[in-house]
């Protein structure tokens, strides 16, 4: 609960900043919690316990979704399906079950994408698989952004008898290939808003779209999280009862990572995002042009 609050104060900072409503202020959270039918277990019911959208103008989890160009999801995100869209959480079949998770990819070098340097690195446009070509559709079937694809080539296996990886982009209606900031979100890491790591997350939700950002989802997950705590003592400190629960150790994990994660996300939304930099300046140069 401590977390999601601190969250929910650096929001305000961020509608703040970012918010283009003459009346930045949240009125409420702007999302409502969903008890699941009977569930046969402690973990069932965390894990099914939900939240979805009150659709209030004024929520705080609209606004913020609002500030910083997020998506936000239709109908019940549970917390399993909040837990998996957020990289770097440890995922068990236990606690997602078979939900898809989090696909990490690499960004292709210039040579391979067949771009200039610079291009390339401000706003990557090619992603390497861990998959050979003929893999591609099956590993990015369950990632909205990522279904319209083309794979561009392969990059040889690291050794001798490893499988290639496919090299894809991403087609926009314009006839060219997408920045990937569009299809998936960079992973914060050491190597700050350049990292060459970019990941596809699942859907959240009832419907079949692009997921919140990492941001948002975090935000949505503590929340669900600090309505167990409030409203459900009884299955929350049963599912942390190391003793007794299968999913105890990865729950205390995860809310670990999520103490580390929130301040690297809220910096990230908090100062100009370097994204919207990135895409006024290709509005106004050629994709491979050298003006970029």
């Amino acid at each position: 609960m401590p977390l999601f609050y601190c969250l929910s104060q650096a929001s305000r900072a961020i509608c703040a900043a970012w918010s283009e409503r003459e009346l930045w202020e949240p009125r409420g959270h702007g999302l409502i919690g969903q008890e699941p039918a009977a569930q046969a277990t402690r973990t069932a019911f965390v894990t099914n316990y939900g939240v979805q959208m009150d659709n209030r103008p004024t929520g705080a989890f609209g606004m913020v979704a609002e500030a910083t160009g997020s998506p936000t999801f239709a109908g019940t995100g549970t917390v399993a399906q909040l837990w998996a869209s957020i990289p770097g959480f440890p995922m068990p079949n236990v606690l997602v079950g078979d939900l898809p998770r989090c696909l990490h990819v690499e960004t292709a070098t210039a040579a391979e994408s067949g771009r200039p340097v610079l291009n390339a690195v401000l706003s990557p446009t090619h992603a390497v698989l861990r998959k050979p070509a003929n893999a591609a559709a099956e590993l990015l079937a369950p990632f909205p952004t990522a279904r319209r694809y083309e794979a561009v080539g392969e990059r040889p296996g690291l050794i001798e008898g490893a499988e290639p990886r496919a090299i894809v982009a991403f087609p926009g209606e314009d006839g060219n290939f997408r920045p990937l900031s569009e299809v998936a979100e960079r992973v914060p890491d050491e190597d700050g808003p350049l990292s060459r790591g970019f990941v596809f997350r699942p859907p959240v939700g009832d419907g079949n779209t692009q997921p919140p950002t990492q941001l948002v989802t975090l935000w949505a997950l503590l929340f669900a999280l600090s309505q167990l705590t409030r409203y459900y003592p009884a299955a929350w400190v049963g599912a942390l009862d190391e003793d007794d629960s299968d999913v105890a150790v990865t729950l205390d994990e995860g809310l670990e990572l999520a103490l580390a994660l929130a301040p690297e996300l809220i910096s990230r939304d908090l100062g100009f995002p370097l994204g919207r930099a990135v895409q006024a300046v290709r509005q106004a140069a050629p994709q491979n042009g050298p003006e970029l």
